[in-house]
């Protein structure tokens, strides 16, 4: 029977995220360059399937292209797919260091073809240049830069796309990966301004201003009010500035709460729309640039608590200042697993006390007695072989039973199948009566010892059930702010990075 397996729905996000961004690169340029090349290398050098990344890129072409602009992209996609896959075959065949260096040049070596095919085929539009020295550069020249530039940003975005996939919220990220980042996301953001509209783009960046507010609550918030800004200005001359004004009253006001942060971004936004003539435009434009602020903090304002606090929990935890946090985290998971398996010995204990019954001591008490007698009274009877016969014996373990339940046994509580055979039955009755008084005697010390034995067992289990909860409270992650208090309160030292 085939088991049929769970379809992964974040991956699948994944692949839809990354094809809607080869759709907006798609529009970065006014010739429909292919990017996408450039982040389809990214994906499968990466990790992901080389086949889908590569639909993908078709299927952006499908939005405004001609039917040989598909079929060079659709030419395109097979190449570098197939590059890849061929490389991980030839690497699952050989496994030597040098094998794998030059089965390395295959993507590189397909890409360089495929924007080669660009260039030889593409229809293109040469763009005016700014610098008057330069008026001489065709066509065929500009692609060839063109080629050249997408070459490089398919490294970029190699680096860029596995820093995210791989490190992000992992261990923290190099300089230049950041860069690198940074640079892959102001090129799709290009995308979206040409493709949807900048102010689409600047409600997608003030959504962004403000989880990363939110989340780290401290001056980064302007790096980031920075990145946001590049698209904006490379396309439509848009001032970095109000970026920077909009990232300082965000980052005043977030500790206030979300509603204040919001309101305070709304605010400089009307001051700005007032300084730029906002309210002259027409009634489309005004209600566009309006929702372009309102929605995303109203969004924001809307987002659960609990959801925040997680984001800021992950976002934050490999920063500088929430080292100590990790450090504590370790600790305690490492401190709750010992106390789990101190509490497993004690339970171990009160599962030993508690299986110690009194039952076969009692057992074994009765056949003591039984022996005794038969032993002191019956053996040297000259009758004993004929009541050994009549199994007289096993009455006998009777009336013993029925002495010990009474404290002392008589006349009346012996068998009536061993008075008939029993010709000595004075120096019986006397023979068991001495052995039950020993008896009580052995079993109150018996009852003593169960009794000590029960004690022990139920203190062993509350101890037990003490260090459970113990270790579960300890192995429970402290959040942000808990875990200011408790590094305060200990007086522990900053982790460092190396000590993590």
């Amino acid at each position: 029977m085939q088991i049929r397996k769970n379809t992964d729905y974040s991956r699948v996000f994944l692949y839809l995220a990354f094809g809607v961004a080869m759709l907006f690169l798609r529009f970065v340029g006014n010739n429909a360059e292919p990017l996408g090349l450039a982040l389809v290398y990214a994906l499968a050098a990466t990790g992901l399937r080389p086949l889908i990344c590569g639909l993908l890129f078709v299927f952006s072409t499908l939005f405004g292209g001609s039917f040989a602009e598909i079929l060079l992209a659709a030419g395109q996609a097979f190449l570098l797919s197939c590059s890849f896959l061929l490389r991980k075959r030839l690497q699952a065949n050989c496994s030597t260091r040098k094998a794998n260096v030059a089965t390395g040049f295959l993507p590189l070596f397909s890409l360089s073809l495929s924007l080669g095919a660009f260039v030889a085929f593409s229809p293109f539009t040469p763009y005016p240049l700014p610098f008057v020295f330069l008026p001489t550069l065709n066509a065929i020249t500009q692609k060839t830069l063109i080629a050249a530039a997408i070459f490089l940003l398919a490294a970029v975005f190699s680096v860029a796309l596995k820093a995210i996939l791989k490190k992000f919220l992992k261990c923290r990220l190099k300089g230049e990966e950041i860069v690198f980042c940074v640079l892959f996301f102001t090129v799709v953001g290009i995308g979206i301004c040409k493709f949807l509209s900048v102010n689409a783009y600047l409600g997608i960046a003030f959504f962004v201003l403000l989880l990363f507010s939110c989340a780290t609550k401290d001056a980064t918030v302007l790096f980031c009010a920075f990145a946001l800004s590049l698209p904006p200005m490379l396309v439509a001359n848009l001032s970095p500035e109000r970026f920077f004004v909009y990232g300082v009253a965000v980052a005043l006001f977030i500790r206030s709460g979300r509603l204040a942060a919001a309101c305070a971004l709304i605010t400089v936004f009307f001051v700005y729309g007032y300084l730029d003539g906002l309210y002259a435009y027409e009634t489309a434009l005004l209600v566009q640039s309006i929702l372009s602020v309102v929605l995303p903090s109203l969004l924001f304002v809307l987002l659960p608590t609990p959801l925040i606090r997680e984001m800021e929990n992950r976002l934050v935890f490999y920063r500088e200042k929430h080292l100590a946090r990790i450090a504590i985290n370790r600790n305690r998971t490492a401190i709750g697993e010992q106390l789990y398996e101190i509490s497993s010995v004690f339970r171990e204990i009160q599962s030993t006390f508690s299986a110690l019954g009194t039952t076969e001591a009692e057992e074994g008490a009765k056949e003591y007695i039984r022996g005794c007698v038969v032993e002191e009274t019956c053996k040297p009877c000259p009758h004993y072989r004929a009541c050994q016969r009549k199994g007289a014996f096993k009455d006998l373990s009777k009336l013993v039973h029925v002495g010990c339940l009474k404290g002392k046994a008589s006349l009346i509580d012996m068998p009536r199948s061993l008075s008939d055979s029993c010709l000595n039955q004075s120096d019986v009755l006397h023979a068991v009566n001495r052995q039950i008084a020993d008896y009580r005697k052995y079993m109150t010390e018996t009852e003593n010892a169960a009794n000590g034995r029960s004690l022990l067992a139920r203190q062993a289990q509350g101890v037990s059930e003490i260090l459970k909860n113990l270790a579960l409270e300890q192995s429970e992650e402290q959040k942000a702010q808990q875990c200011d208090q408790t590094h305060v309160q200990e007086g522990c030292g900053i982790a460092t990075y190396g000590e993590i």
